[in-house]
């Protein structure tokens, strides 16, 4: 793998048998070039003060505590080592190879430096494969690659409304595709709707009697409520709204099997199709 293709990778998906190296492989490609590894965070060094990693053949790695992140760095009080560090013990990280201390029979790493190389990388209008770290009620947090996070919020989440995060149909952990809106120092923001084609666009392929699967993403107060008794948004792309008035009630989050009904100017009108 090259160091490009790691620079755009969510750390969360990183294997480290993808840089596999032994220690006089390594040691001689780093007096060529620059050269990032895949390695697991075991322990934190109390004395040092910085990330001990293992990688490639059995190889030890040490980041020193100002090489951890591109970020300032978290503490708080009764910790006895940044929180930033607290949470990347037993995680998989990408670092880049600094120096090899022959006495200690270890590689100097700098995560500092790979998030920094992701980021010049990473242009606004890009659209990237991101992997959620978190989501809570303001929005969802996305690694961007190299350990870098991006911020979301749910307006730019879909087109479509939500009745709760809870049921979005994505979790911490997943891929998704986002468009890169901007990027100022180490803030990234990103959009969901951006990353996929607009309404106008996407009607063209949809036709009246044609059978569909999508969620179900929350309650609607419908305009034809004296000829159904239950109203739902469906999200079918993020920026393609369904409307479903049917008889039956639906849990939200749902994935139904969908008819088309009619294409109007502002969604798609739904039946269901069974």
């Amino acid at each position: 793998m090259t160091n490009q293709e790691l620079l755009r990778r969510p750390e969360i998906f990183t294997n480290r048998e993808e840089t596999d190296y032994a220690e006089q492989e390594l040691i001689e490609m780093i007096e060529q070039d620059s050269v990032l590894i895949i390695g697991n965070v075991f322990d934190w060094d109390y004395q040092r003060r910085g990330l001990r990693v293992s990688f490639g053949k059995g190889l030890l790695g040490f980041i020193p505590e100002d090489e951890i992140t591109i970020r300032n760095m978290r503490y708080q009080r009764g910790f006895k080592m940044p929180k930033d560090a607290f949470f990347l013990i037993g995680k998989n990280i990408i670092a880049e190879v600094t120096n090899h201390n022959v006495y200690r029979r270890e590689f100097e790493l700098s995560r500092k430096m790979s998030m920094k190389k992701s980021i010049s990388v990473l242009k606004a209008g890009d659209i990237v494969e991101a992997a959620i770290e978190s989501i809570n009620e303001k929005a969802m947090i996305l690694d961007v690659g190299a350990g870098n996070l991006a911020w979301m919020s749910w307006k730019d989440f879909s087109k479509v409304p939500y009745n709760s995060i809870d049921n979005i149909g994505f979790e911490k952990g997943e891929w998704l595709n986002v468009f890169v809106d901007s990027i100022k120092d180490t803030r990234i923001q990103v959009s969901r709707k951006k990353a996929f084609r607009d309404y106008e666009e996407a009607r063209k392929e949809y036709q009246e009697n044609e059978n569909i699967v999508a969620m179900i993403t929350d309650y609607r107060n419908s305009e034809d409520h004296e000829l159904y008794e239950f109203s739902y948004w469906v999200e079918i792309e993020p920026n393609v709204p369904g409307i479903l008035d049917t008889h039956k009630a639906l849990p939200i989050g749902k994935i139904a099997d969908l008819r088309i009904l009619s294409v109007k100017d502002k969604g798609l009108k739904l039946r269901l199709a069974s």
